[in-house]
């Protein structure tokens, strides 16, 4: 009896260890293959989750036509035109009369589980654009700028699932353009125990 314990414990083991490893290496991929974008609001004020979505609307308008073809494509030209998002940010903020400070950044940000159309991306920390408004304590906005999954709409172009589904592998992409499935919750319990512990 308590051979067969041993073997089925051993069994139950080397069944946690495989899905840890597999939920770090899905995981892993899609994070090395995305760059988001995070705005976060004062406040909960109506005035300031619309000032909001005035910033977010002007820069998809400012980086629509860009047609990025990597990640790292993406983080460069953010990095060498951050003045001209400054300047959009700013200017958004000057139109509605406001004097808040705000803050851009291209940093590393924990996102909780996010579905976009018939995409899902597992919680975890993802490099992205920050854009802090004010103090920075209100709702937060955030998309996917590559591949390009933004949109106002929430609508994706097919041009971004095809740039997604070539930078992953097919067995990865299956699992975050299908409905959620074990697999995949075994990526987001992972990534969500691993911030906790950080905190």
């Amino acid at each position: 009896m308590k051979k067969i314990f041993l073997i089925i414990l051993t069994i139950f083991f080397s069944i946690i260890a495989t899905s840890i490893s597999y939920a770090e290496k899905t995981y892993t991929e899609i994070k090395d293959t995305v760059f988001r974008l995070h705005i976060i609001a004062n406040s909960d004020s109506e005035y300031d989750q619309q000032l909001k979505l005035e910033v977010r609307d002007n820069i998809l308008q400012y980086l629509s036509n860009k047609n990025f073809k990597s990640k790292k494509e993406t983080i460069e030209y953010i990095c060498s035109h951050l003045e001209e998002i400054n300047n959009i940010v700013s200017n958004t903020l000057n139109e509605n009369n406001c004097i808040y400070s705000f803050s851009t950044e291209i940093t590393n940000s924990y996102f909780p589980t996010k579905h976009y159309s018939n995409i899902s991306l597992p919680a975890g920390e993802y490099d992205c654009l920050k854009i802090n408004l004010n103090n920075a304590k209100g709702q937060n906005w955030w998309c996917i700028l590559y591949p390009n999954l933004c949109s106002t709409n929430v609508t994706i172009s097919n041009n971004s699932n095809i740039l997604l589904e070539k930078s992953i592998t097919s067995e990865t992409y299956n699992i975050i353009t299908n409905e959620v499935t074990y697999k995949f919750k075994i990526v987001e319990l992972i990534q969500s125990l691993k911030n906790k512990v950080k905190l």
